[in-house]
């Protein structure tokens, strides 16, 4: 069975649509006091104030940047991306903002609506995303013509977090002359840790034999990360975030993982429902978790730690298959 690939909620776009009207009233009305507030607030702060839309961008910034920029995360802690509804709060933060660090690939679709609705469509904006080879994820149709749309998880792959680090320094610098060594230097160190903790991981794989070892994920977002591994995903278990399978299409990948002896089904963090228990027992697979540095609070060290969380996650699956086959 060939599954459907991941694509961005229409859902939830058509909701955060139908809400911005809405919001830009409440916005109107209460802007002018929320500005001056603010402004009272703010006097004597001289550092820039830079927004971020995703989890990894706030981690990255904040190593890069340090004290020179105030770092504002758009969401709060513990909203899911995928099916976030704009709130007046939000609006007004945008409003605060000197420049704007956004994905633009789907996970923050609904930032160029908010950004008009806060009467704020010209902030700056940094993408660190911008060029950086995608993985084909899946395919629309507007009339004959077909879409092939890139996949915007390449930041879950050490690989496509360094390009996007070193793009995200050059814009900053671009920005803030001042500090532009600065950002360099630190991009730098940073990546230069991340790459130490990839180093490693390959090695320890390196050490085993896991040539027959077949995997699956419940939903789609690691191919970066397992393509830079050298491990193949055999299917896909969700076509969509948030939208379970039908129950012929649960059953027909049930049937494929079994005659296919995967091993180990990934799922995202703290992942849980009757779902993955029907797969879990119906496949006999063993279940492992991966984070999508998606969700959660704010921290500097977020994105490096829960990285190395990956990786020793996979590590641990590989480990075990090795256990399994003696």
């Amino acid at each position: 069975m060939r599954v459907a690939k991941l694509r961005p909620s229409e859902h939830a776009a058509r909701g955060a649509a139908e809400g911005y009207q809405n919001l830009r009233r409440a916005y109107l009305v209460g802007g002018v006091l929320a500005a001056l507030l603010w402004s009272a607030d703010s006097q004597g702060a001289e550092r820039p104030r830079v927004g971020v839309t995703l989890h990894p961008y706030f981690s990255w910034l904040s190593t890069i940047a340090g004290d020179t920029v105030e770092v504002v995360p758009v969401l709060p802690a513990g909203i899911d991306p995928h099916t976030y509804q704009p709130r007046p709060r939000e609006l007004e933060i945008l409003g605060t903002l000197d420049a704007l660090v956004l994905d633009g690939h789907g996970h923050d679709a609904y930032i160029e609506a908010m950004l008009k609705a806060a009467g704020t469509p010209k902030l700056r904006r940094i993408r660190p995303a911008r060029g950086v080879p995608g993985l084909s994820r899946h395919r629309h149709t507007h009339g004959a013509e077909a879409h092939a749309h890139p996949d915007p998880h390449a930041y879950l792959s050490v690989s496509g977090a360094v390009q996007q680090i070193h793009n995200l320094a050059r814009s900053l610098g671009k920005l803030y002359p001042e500090h532009a060594d600065r950002y360099r230097g630190e991009a730098r160190r940073y990546v230069r840790r991340l790459r130490e903790v990839k180093a490693e991981g390959l090695r320890a794989l390196g050490e085993l034999e896991i040539s027959g070892l077949r995997m699956a994920t419940f939903h789609d977002g690691y191919g970066y990360l397992f393509q830079e591994l050298g491990l193949d995903v055999t299917a896909v278990v969700q076509p969509r975030h948030g939208a379970d399978p039908s129950a012929r299409e649960v059953a027909t990948t049930i049937e494929r993982l079994r005659r296919q002896e995967v091993f180990a089904l990934f799922v995202e963090k703290d992942a849980q429902g009757p779902l993955l228990d029907l797969v879990r027992e119906g496949a006999g697979v063993r279940v492992y978790e991966l984070s999508h540095v998606a969700k959660g609070d704010y921290s500097r060290g977020k994105f490096l730690d829960e990285m190395g969380e990956n990786l020793a996650s996979i590590l641990a699956a590989a480990r075990d298959y090795v256990d399994a086959q003696r």
